[in-house]
């Protein structure tokens, strides 16, 4: 695990390494109120989420992702608390550390970006390129 914890004006208080993401999800609060927002990125132990709703820190929520494949219809819910706020979204951390949902999604990310890597580099090998 790569911790990231920097003192200062900017302090940043994540550990773990974060995965650039964009997934539309629902934020379902205590209250009964659902909000949608968009993970915009993820590790093990937590997310940012962007969205309109402003919640104060230590909030709990669920965070709802789509099943999203053929072999896993229903949602996957996730929970979570309220440990940042910013203008555009909250910083959340997983009640437990690399729940099995967003394990599964941090490594279909991983092995979709792998994939997409490869492909690039098999394009850039000698025999790759335009047809003569």
């Amino acid at each position: 695990m790569t911790a990231t914890y920097e003192s200062g004006a900017g302090m940043e208080h994540r550990w773990g390494k974060r995965s650039a993401l964009d997934i539309r999800i629902r934020l379902h609060l205590r209250s009964g109120a659902v909000d949608a927002g968009r993970i915009a990125n993820a590790s093990l132990s937590g997310a940012f989420v962007r969205t309109a709703r402003s919640l104060p820190t230590f909030t709990r929520v669920v965070v709802e992702l789509d099943g999203g494949t053929a072999r896993q219809s229903a949602p996957q819910r996730v929970p979570a608390y309220v440990v940042r706020t910013a203008p555009d979204g909250l910083g959340l951390e997983w009640y437990e550390f690399s729940p099995p949902a967003i394990a599964a999604l941090l490594a279909r990310t991983v092995a979709v970006r792998s994939s997409s890597a490869g492909v690039r580099s098999a394009e850039n090998e000698p025999g790759h390129g335009s047809l003569r």
